[in-house]
């Protein structure tokens, strides 16, 4: 009886496991989410001002929450703080993560929201 119950056990344990097929949509007219020259970036804290300038004392012109999706229009780095341009704004590199495709980016801001 006990090795029939571990079978069993065992058998739901490996199912609910198992990966899950997720379908992914690839839009051929949305150029930029694939582009090798342009980075996304997820916004990995709950809530992060966007600065006029590469300054932490800079005025905030904007914010962004936990798991947006951004496009990363440049780069500054100022006293060795990387610091990224994205919505009219600059961002800290500590605050989001970086990825090479838009699609990458939004699975991890679903991950984000699990």
């Amino acid at each position: 009886m006990k090795s029939i119950f571990f079978i069993l056990f065992f058998a739901f344990s490996l199912l609910s496991c198992s990966k899950k097929d997720v379908e992914i949509v690839l839009d051929k007219n949305d150029y930029e989410s694939l582009s090798p020259s342009i980075k996304w970036a997820v916004v990995i804290e709950p809530y992060v001002p966007l600065r006029s300038s590469a300054d932490a004392e800079s005025e905030a012109v904007g914010y962004c929450r936990k798991g947006d999706v951004v496009k990363i229009d440049g780069l500054s780095i100022e006293n060795e703080q990387r610091w990224y341009l994205a919505n009219g704004g600059y961002l800290k590199e500590n605050s989001v993560k970086i990825f090479s495709n838009k699609y990458r980016a939004e699975n991890e801001s679903k991950l984000l929201a699990e």
